[in-house]
């Protein structure tokens, strides 16, 4: 499905934004209609509810894919620029258990 038609479809935004983003840096205009939502989850329980279609990272939806709640429609060719960032107190600085969740949070998304 490209691009065209598929801004043509409800387009269910969570607080990323990113159908904002899409059509501003594709120059298709900003007289879309979107649904907004504040968190990811309600964006794609409205999706799995057959109400639009949303942007997700493959991470929160790959479970939905393989079990057929959700189908992907369309892939951007550029690669996000998104990132994941950790935090914890100074004072767990240097704690092995720490070092244990970053390397595990890590390899899971290599």
């Amino acid at each position: 499905m490209g691009l065209e038609t598929l801004l043509t479809l409800p387009l269910l935004q969570d607080a990323h934004r990113r159908w904002e983003k899409l059509i501003l840096e594709t120059g298709h205009g900003d007289t879309h209609k979107l649904l907004n939502f504040d968190r990811s989850a309600l964006a794609l329980d409205a999706a799995i509810g057959g109400h639009g279609v949303a942007i997700a990272p493959t991470y929160m939806v790959e479970n939905d894919l393989l079990s057929k709640k959700l189908v992907e429609i369309w892939v951007d060719p550029d690669p996000s620029d998104d990132g994941l960032y950790i935090s914890w107190a100074k004072n767990h600085l240097g704690q092995t258990r720490i070092k244990r969740i970053v390397d595990w949070i890590a390899s899971e998304f290599k």
